[in-house]
Parts: structure tokens; C-alpha cells; sequence
């Protein structure tokens, strides 16, 4: 759990004969991270069905693509690839569907020329005229404007152009609005006596009024047109849907394993597959090759140079040997893995971040919320987000991981005594409160900061911990860097809080100060002189955590507000008025404290984990790790006939 499952790292020769069979067993078992193979025999290539195999999953997905979907699920149907492939070739429906979407799209694109065309139509339908059968001696310009500047805009062109002949008339789609048809001299220059009115073109061979009657009819046939084809589309794709989503899958899968042989090396009589495996899977994948194929392929654990197995002790062989990561953590723990993933993976022998992240993140997410009330809405904001996501998706395991976050929040809004800004006795009416809380975190914000940064000492501690166990197995050097690092940390709080603040004996301040210099010492001899200016920057890192004291001191003063301003007052409630004024600020105080929960939600989480990523990962996380993919057959539609 703390650090990546290992791995082994085996080969796979075997003869060319039965290249495709090895690769199907392979491909069903889902089991191996397959490389690219190196070595004395020649580059691999893609196994000889891969073209037809292309060209029908091209066929299959552009059918696919053009059907709707039914309803319903599809049925699960096994599905042979040399059967996939000589019924993709008897499944004559590309001239069909081509058609149908040909159709569709034609309908769809006349349908949006007359509606733009009955538009431009509306607007100037009360300008009875054949513009298009105006003379040609004159220039026209056609423009919209309020009613009340149209005859400074005549004036305006008639001072530009002399001999204007201007028609007015209302604005079929602009309410007051009027249009305008100015006619003038062919040539003349308006210059800037049409600036502020809109612009209209009209180049239709009919009046407005002609032409919008026509595109309304043309319309209409052309919709009838657009719901034929859409019938008929979904009457292939009843037909046909189900059956061509099955071979597209089982398609893809062979294509697949067409092409993944091009990383393999072979010779005229061999292939050779290098991969990594889960050692659980080893054993049951030679039984099945074993079963299958025979002595026509020997599958072996490759070993160093030591005689040991590839993952070695602890993967210390394999880091920078591309082995990839698997991460095994509990189901409860897969949102903050989820986030490992998503920013760097652990090296293979390196510690997994999850259970820390799933541990502190929460921590830091409920001591900037700090309101129970709060947590219980972030509780329902977080489950509704969780239900309209898309499974395994980004959004779904955010809702998740703030799920888990709202439990802490609530047990801190206990110890500091929040409930939507307010304590247990006013929120409850209670003439003693039943209890005090740990730290009032608006009146008392020293002491909030204090254990705020005390949480960062804890924090950043543990994390040179972590760095001194990821090193030790690597360079005891670096280990002892790692133990140095600690000890300027506490050597330099003792030293601070005695001889700065007096807040610890002399003596131990003494001994923090040694510590300090001690720490430092030894930085130096391992890091060299410039280690030691890195010092500042871990001070730096401590007092990061002080956006946690910060951050919740702000939310629970925009809570307080919320609450003076538009707390709902009962005795509004005596006059129709006040029943009126209470529902409208009794929505906008829900509403309100809502948008704070939401807002406080995105704080904690952004600034938990840069807490973590930036100030904890940086004492103990190298990262860069590689994904362990394995080679496997994606199915929704098919199963393997085997």
C-alpha cells in the first residue's frame, strides 16, 4: 500500500506460427504492460490482417457514427474476428446510410438558408417592394434605426448626396424601430452619414413579403424532407445498430492486436515480447500459454545480471529501467489516487503519496471550512455533483474526495463552534452554551495561526521522514540529507520560539540553536555550501501553512455578514408584505450561504493541495513515474468466444 506493487519482468519467445494466437491469449488475459523490444533481431511488424482489418473498422465506425443510438442497451453477443470480418464486408449498408446522412444533411442545410432568408424577410416585410427590380441608375443602402432619428439620418444623406429618395417603414423584427430604403446617385459619397444605423442587405429576387411566404413553404418541404431520412435512419439502426457496434468493437480488438506486434523484435522463425506483470498474474498466464500454445512458446521471468528477478529488492533495479506503476490502495482511497495519477506517479520503489494525500488533504480541507454546517451542505452539494457525473471522470472523483472531506469539516465546525456562522447557543436558542470551543477562530486569530502553522511543522516533518525511507534503500547519503533537513526544522522552531518569543526555556532554546547548526553542518558536507541557502525557503515552506488560519477566518467573516444582512425575521411574517419580504430574503440567505459553502469548498480544496503537492511532496516525492497499461480487450459489446 505505501509503495507500488512490484512487478516482473518477463519475455516471451515463441514461433512465428503462432504469433496471432499468442497475442489473442494476451490481449483476453488483460494482464501485460507490453515494451518496445530491443535487441540483436530485427524490428517487429504488424501482423499481416491488419490492412483488411483497418479498412472494415473504418466501414464499421462511419456507420456506426452515422445511426442514432436506440434505446435500450445493446445485447452482449461473442464475436469471432474471422467471422467479424468476412460479415463487415457483408454488411452492405454504406450506400444506404451514405445517403440517408447525405439527405439529412442537405434537408438541415436548406432548412437554416430559408430560415436566415425568412429573418432577413421579417425585418423588412412591411417594406412592400421589388428592391431587386429597382433601377440600376441609382445606389440603395437599406438601414434600421429608432423611429425618432430617421429624419436626421435623411438629412444627414441629403446633405452628403443631393436627390435622395428616401422610403420609411416599420421594423418587421426590431420593436421601435423603423427601416429605411434610401436611393441616391450611383457613386455618390455618403461618408460618414450612415454611421449608427444598422446595415441590412436584401439580394433576393423577390419582395420581403413574397420571399418570406416562399421560404416559410420551401421550409416546410424541406422539414419533411430532414424527418423521412431521420426515419429511415432509425429504422437501419434498429435493424442493424447492435450488430455493427459488435463487429466495430471486435474490430478495434483484433486491430489492436494487429499492430501492437510492430514493438515486438523477430527473426524469419520467432517473435520476442518483452513486458512487465503483476507477479500474481505470472503464474496463471504461463498455465494458460502453457494449456493453448504448448512448447511453441517459452514465457520466463528475465533476470540481472545478479540472478534476480527484474523488480529486484524493493523495484530498486528497476527505477529508470521502465517499469511501470500500479497503485494498490483501498476502494475508499481511489479519489485521492485518482489526483496522484492525474499529477505525477511514484517510481516503483518509491512511497506512495495516496494514503498520506487521503489522510492530511481532509485534515487541511476541514480546518479551513471549520463549520459543521457548512460540511453538511458540502455533504449534499458533493453527493448531488457525484450522481450527474460520468464515472470515473474528474468531476465524479472531485464529488468524491469532497464527500470525504465534509466528515472532518464537521467535527472541526464542532471544535470551533460554527454552524453557518453561528455557535450551538444562538443557533439553538440556549440560555448557556453546552460547551466552549477549542479556538473562536474570528476573535482569537493567533492562536488559530499558531496551530496552523504547527499543523505545517507536523506536515513537513513527516514528509523528510518519508524522504529519509525513500532514500535509504537508494543513497544513505541522501538519507542522512533528509534527517538533516529535520533537524534545522526543529532546531530552528526551538530556536525561534525561545529566543524570539520566550516561549520555551533558554536552555532548550540552546539546544534548539545546536540542533539548527548541526543540521546545517551537515547539509553542507552532503549538499555543499549551497545547501545551506535553500534554509530560507523551508521557513517559507512553513509559513505557507498560514493560509489555513487565513482562508477560514475569511469564510466565517463573509458567513457572519450573511447572517446580520439577511437572517429572515419571524415577525415579518404577521402582514402579507412581510410574508412577501421574508420568502424573498429568506432564498437569497439560503442562496447566499450556499455560494459560500460552494466557494469554500473550491478554497480548501486548491490550497490543501498545494499544501500537500508543493510544500509536502517536495521533502520526500520524486515522481515521473511510467503507467502500467496492460495489453487487453476493451469489450461493451462482445465477449471473447473462448
Amino acid at each position: 500500500m505505501l509503495k507500488p506493487s512490484p512487478l516482473s519482468h518477463i519475455r516471451l519467445v515463441g514461433l512465428k506460427s503462432v504469433e496471432g494466437d499468442a497475442l489473442k491469449i494476451l490481449q483476453n488475459s488483460g494482464a501485460l504492460h507490453i515494451t518496445k523490444t530491443s535487441g540483436t533481431l530485427a524490428p517487429g511488424k504488424t501482423l499481416p490482417d491488419f490492412e483488411q482489418v483497418s479498412m472494415q473498422l473504418v466501414r464499421m465506425r462511419a456507420i456506426k457514427n452515422a445511426l442514432p443510438k436506440p434505446e435500450g442497451k445493446n445485447p452482449i453477443m461473442p464475436m469471432a474476428i474471422e467471422r467479424a470480418v468476412e460479415e463487415a464486408r457483408a454488411l452492405k449498408l454504406d450506400e444506404d446510410v451514405l445517403a440517408l446522412r447525405n439527405g439529412r444533411e442537405l434537408a438541415q442545410k436548406k432548412i437554416a438558408e430559408h430560415a436566415k432568408i425568412g429573418a432577413a424577410a421579417k425585418r423588412l416585410v412591411n417594406l412592400d417592394v421589388d428592391i431587386a427590380a429597382l433601377p440600376q441608375t441609382l445606389d440603395y443602402s437599406i438601414v434600421s434605426l429608432k423611429k425618432e432619428g430617421a429624419q436626421g439620418l435623411v438629412a444627414k444623406v441629403e446633405k452628403e448626396a443631393r436627390h435622395v429618395q428616401p422610403l420609411l417603414a416599420q421594423d418587421g423584427a426590431k420593436e421601435g424601430n423603423v427601416i429605411v430604403l434610401l436611393a441616391y446617385p450611383k457613386g455618390a459619397d455618403l461618408g460618414d452619414a450612415l454611421s449608427g444605423a444598422e446595415m441590412l442587405e436584401w439580394k433576393q429576387p423577390l419582395s420581403p413579403r413574397k420571399a418570406m411566404a416562399r421560404a416559410k413553404y420551401e421550409m416546410q418541404e424541406f422539414e419533411e424532407m430532414l424527418k423521412n431520412h431521420e426515419m429511415g435512419l432509425e429504422e437501419l439502426s434498429a435493424m442493424h445498430y447492435n450488430r455493427v457496434s459488435a463487429l466495430e468493437e471486435a474490430l478495434s480488438i483484433e486491430a489492436d492486436r494487429c499492430e501492437i506486434a510492430g514493438r515486438f523484435a523477430e527473426s524469419q522463425e520467432c517473435f520476442h515480447i518483452d513486458g512487465w506483470i503483476r507477479k500474481a498474474d505470472l503464474a496463471k498466464l504461463s498455465e494458460k500459454m502453457a494449456a493453448k500454445l504448448g512448447g511453441k512458446v517459452i514465457l520466463q521471468e528475465a533476470h540481472d545480471a545478479n540472478g534476480e528477478g527484474a523488480h529486484g529488492k524493493e523495484g530498486a533495479h528497476a527505477i529508470g529501467q521502465g517499469m511501470p506503476t500500479v497503485l494498490q490502495n483501498p476502494k475508499i482511497a481511489s479519489p485521492f489516487q485518482y489526483l496522484v495519477e492525474m499529477l505525477s506517479l511514484p517510481q516503483p520503489g518509491e512511497i506512495d503519496p495516496t494514503m498520506f494525500l487521503a489522510l492530511f488533504l481532509p485534515i487541511i480541507y476541514g480546518m479551513i471550512v471549520g463549520d459543521a454546517g457548512y460540511a453538511v451542505i458540502s455533504l449534499l452539494i458533493a453527493g448531488a455533483i457525484y450522481k450527474i457525473a460520468s464515472p470515473g471522470g474528474m468531476l465524479r472523483n472531485f464529488a468524491a474526495m469532497w464527500a470525504l472531506c465534509a466528515l472532518p469539516a464537521f467535527v472541526f465546525g464542532i471544535l470551533f463552534d460554527e454552524y453557518f456562522g453561528f455557535t450551538h447557543a444562538t443557533l439553538f436558542g440556549l440560555a448557556q452554551p453546552l460547551y466552549h470551543p477549542v479556538v473562536e477562530r474570528v476573535h482569537n486569530v493567533s492562536l488559530l495561526l499558531l496551530l496552523s502553522l504547527c499543523a505545517g511543522l507536523v506536515h513537513i516533518a513527516i514528509g523528510f521522514i518519508l524522504g529519509f525511507i525513500n532514500e535509504y534503500g537508494h543513497s544513505k547519503k541522501h538519507a542522512i540529507g533528509k534527517l538533516a533537513w529535520l533537524a534545522v526544522e526543529i532546531g530552528g522552531v526551538l530556536a525561534v520560539a525561545g529566543f524570539m518569543f520566550n516561549a520555551i526555556p533558554p536552555d532548550l532554546a540552546m539546544a534548539g540553536a545546536g540542533l539548527l547548526g548541526l543540521g546545517a553542518l551537515v547539509i553542507v558536507i552532503i549538499d555543499g555550501p549551497v545547501g545551506i541557502f535553500e534554509i530560507p525557503s523551508l521557513a517559507s515552506n512553513i509559513m505557507s501553512y498560514a493560509r489555513i488560519a487565513a482562508v477560514g477566518v475569511a469564510g466565517v467573516i463573509l458567513a457572519e455578514i450573511i447572517n446580520e444582512l439577511l437572517l429572515p425575521d419571524p415577525k415579518m411574517l404577521s402582514s402579507p408584505e412581510g410574508i412577501a419580504i421574508f420568502a424573498v430574503t429568506g432564498i437569497a440567505y439560503v442562496a447566499l450561504h450556499v455560494f459560500n459553502t460552494f466557494v469554500a469548498m473550491f478554497e480548501s480544496t486548491i490550497h490543501g493541495a498545494r499544501l500537500n503537492v508543493i510544500e509536502f511532496y517536495g521533502k520526500f516525492y520524486r515522481g515521473g513515474g511510467i503507467r502500467f497499461v496492460p495489453f487487453e480487450a476493451k469489450r461493451k459489446y462482445t465477449v471473447a468466444e473462448e
